[in-house]
């Protein structure tokens, strides 16, 4: 029996980059077009929410409010994940 290699958790090792300087330990998040990077809005992300958003492939939040937010569960306007983007001091992200 051949045995598996171990598997890399790339959620888990691009979380541990961030660093948060929010009392709350939230990170500023840009969404933005993937065609032509057109900032569509300002939203809050956490381990959980980034997780959520990289298994799925789809905008996924964390709301001040409602706690973990899929984006379009009740609209139908979800917003699919191309690519996540880490700022250069690791504090913000954006997501297109």
């Amino acid at each position: 029996q051949q045995q598996q290699p171990p598997r890399v958790d790339a959620v888990g090792a691009l979380v541990a980059c961030l660093r948060s300087d929010r009392s709350d330990g939230l990170f500023p998040t840009v969404v933005s077009s993937s065609a032509g990077g057109t900032a569509l809005g300002l939203v809050y992300s956490n381990a959980e929410s980034i997780r959520a958003a990289v298994e799925s492939g789809r905008g996924v939040y964390w709301s001040r409010r409602r706690g973990l937010w899929r984006k379009g569960d009740t609209s139908g306007a979800w917003q699919r994940l191309v690519r996540v983007h880490v700022d250069c001091d690791g504090d913000a992200l954006r997501f297109d």
